[in-house]
């Protein structure tokens, strides 16, 4: 099935500029772009909200405003992927250089219709790829606080990424106080009884027997923890992670093993990550 291609808001106030632009893009894939031509910074707000762009190509110097000022403002309306059309090098940039990733640089001197058509896509799939790991956190966050039991998303390094309200009931502290902290600074006891079966899930992608074991360590309400490991994708960075589902001791027991590993892959299969 074709795709449909890709809208290009081309920001450049020199025709010549533009006429070569658009003769790069139809000589590296004809067919692929569609292209809106404005010729100031000024205008660049209503060309978004009307011509909604896939994908805009900035010129760096434009005599109304700076790049870097259409930038900035294009930022704070949306996260529109964006080539800048530079006279040489890559400008200094103010900001977060994570946001980067939906910010690509191109010298006009040495495009080619080649460079230009792959420093577009690259910058296409990395906005969608950014929006995709974004909803399915989003929908991470909401369905943790379903579960009725304690659900703990953590990354390799045992670093806590998501928790839910029933494992903030069972820990008694905020998730602002968990999130972001290594297990083991916190609860180290546990952290070492998880660390070898966390090991064999990442190495083999699966729990041997059931994915459920006993733990015992000091949490605020001492005792038997009953804990289901399974190996997820971190929704908000495609990384390997784990997915805890924790049961307290005075939880009444799941009836089978079977049911413990289909509680887990009941909530990993609903935020949308592959077990």
């Amino acid at each position: 099935m074709s795709r449909s291609p890709l809208h290009i808001l081309l920001v450049d106030d020199s025709p010549e500029d533009r006429l070569i632009v658009r003769r790069l893009l139809t000589r590296s894939a004809p067919d692929a772009y569609t292209v809106t031509e404005i010729d100031r910074g000024w205008l660049v707000s209503a060309a978004c909200q009307s011509a909604q762009p896939d994908c805009m190509l900035l010129d760096h110097s434009l005599p109304d405003m700076d790049g870097l000022e259409v930038l900035a403002a294009v930022r704070a309306w949306g996260d529109l992927p964006i080539v800048v059309l530079t006279g040489g090098g890559r400008p200094a940039l103010a900001g977060d250089e994570s946001a980067h990733d939906t910010l690509a640089f191109l010298a006009k001197g040495r495009l080619t219709a080649e460079s230009l058509h792959l420093t577009i896509q690259r910058t296409v799939a990395n906005v969608r790829l950014a929006r995709e790991r974004a909803h399915n956190l989003a929908l991470l966050t909401t369905i943790v606080d379903t579960i009725a039991v304690g659900v703990l998303v953590l990354d390799q390094a045992l670093r806590i990424r998501q928790v839910n309200a029933t494992l903030v009931a069972l820990l008694g502290q905020p998730a602002a106080a968990l999130c972001g902290q290594r297990l083991p600074d916190l609860y180290p006891d546990l952290a070492v009884s998880l660390a070898l079966h966390c090991s064999q899930v990442l190495a083999t992608g699966s729990m041997s027997g059931s994915g459920q074991y006993e733990v015992v360590a000091p949490c605020p309400h001492a005792g038997v923890w009953r804990v289901s490991v399974q190996l997820v994708a971190l929704p908000d960075a495609g990384a390997p992670g784990f997915c805890l589902l924790i049961h307290a001791a005075s939880a009444a027991p799941l009836d089978s093993a079977a049911q413990s590993e289909q509680v887990s892959s009941d909530a990993c299969s609903l935020v949308g990550v592959s077990p």
